[in-house]
């Protein structure tokens, strides 16, 4: 089994998929889609059978970048057990799949984290172990809850003990910005700067984390989180959310969460905010004179 490049013999056509190729190799192969007459570069023999990776379809066919996503159905044909599954969209980092479970020559699924991920269209390309390939243009759509002024928190509720909690928002254009944290108690426990053009300060989507530790390296108690993001230059509030810290509730294990009893607590905790948040509004308006 191998795979390679065809060129064509009428001229410098070139196709570009990946094939399979079972038997020996042959100097002239002929495509069964189109009926034209291709070499295979390097190739030699007698005969050989060409069987392209082609993916027709994802189900869903897109995702929010604010957890993981399960992907019921990936169709095609080609598909080999062993097959990987990746997100591509230029200038980004893949997203490799997880969990890829192959059902069929046409038939597989998968697990995707899309957290943080740049929102667009992205193509999805599925691979074989044998390292033939085939993808999809811009099939699976990544888009965002978030929006210049809202910002998002994954998982949330958090457990500190469990992970870290992913902090995602939009800008509308480079910025040195600070995050703040404030508890129902309209307290400061903890900030932290980013440069304009870095992550946490450039235009778009930004991801940010936060382990649960509080600014004198304590780990924050649960309870409700007050977070502003703030353009430092000209204290504007950019973005805003609010996170639920539930320590020891595994919250921050994807399909585990809080009991009853815990959001409960949580619902409590959260009347209780909004007598802190009067408090905290006039903090924030000091910081900006």
């Amino acid at each position: 089994m191998s795979s390679g490049r065809l060129s064509s013999t009428g001229g410098q056509e070139r196709l570009s998929r990946s094939f399979r190729l079972f038997g020996s190799l042959s100097g002239r192969a002929k495509n069964t889609l189109t009926g034209k007459s291709y070499i295979l570069d390097g190739g030699i023999g007698t005969s050989a059978v060409m069987s392209p990776v082609n993916v027709a379809s994802i189900t869903p066919a897109y995702g929010y970048n604010s957890g993981v996503i399960s992907i019921s159905e990936i169709t095609g044909d080609g598909f080999s057990p062993g097959a990987s599954v990746k997100l591509v969209l230029d200038g980004e980092t893949p997203v490799e799949a997880s969990e890829v479970s192959f059902v069929s020559g046409s038939l597989m699924s998968c697990r995707i984290d899309l957290t943080g991920r740049k929102k667009g269209r992205w193509d999805v390309v599925v691979e074989n172990p044998d390292g033939s390939k085939g993808e999809l243009k811009e099939a699976f759509e990544i888009m965002t809850w978030a929006s210049a002024g809202l910002l998002i928190c994954y998982p949330n509720p958090f457990d500190p003990l469990a992970g870290r909690a992913s902090l995602i928002f939009e800008l509308e254009k480079d910025s040195d910005t600070s995050l703040y944290l404030f508890n129902i108690s309209a307290e400061l426990v903890y900030r932290r700067d980013y440069a304009s053009g870095s992550n946490g300060g450039k235009a778009g989507t930004n991801s940010i984390e936060w382990d649960g530790v509080d600014s004198f390296s304590r780990g924050a108690g649960s309870g409700i989180y007050f977070a502003r993001l703030i353009e430092r230059p000209t204290g504007k509030v950019l973005s805003k959310g609010k996170i639920a810290v539930l320590r020891g509730s595994g919250a921050a294990t994807p399909g585990k969460g809080p009991d009853l009893a815990l959001l409960i607590s949580l619902a409590l905790m959260g009347m209780a905010g909004l007598a802190g948040l009067g408090r905290y509004y006039g903090i924030l308006r000091r910081r900006k004179k």
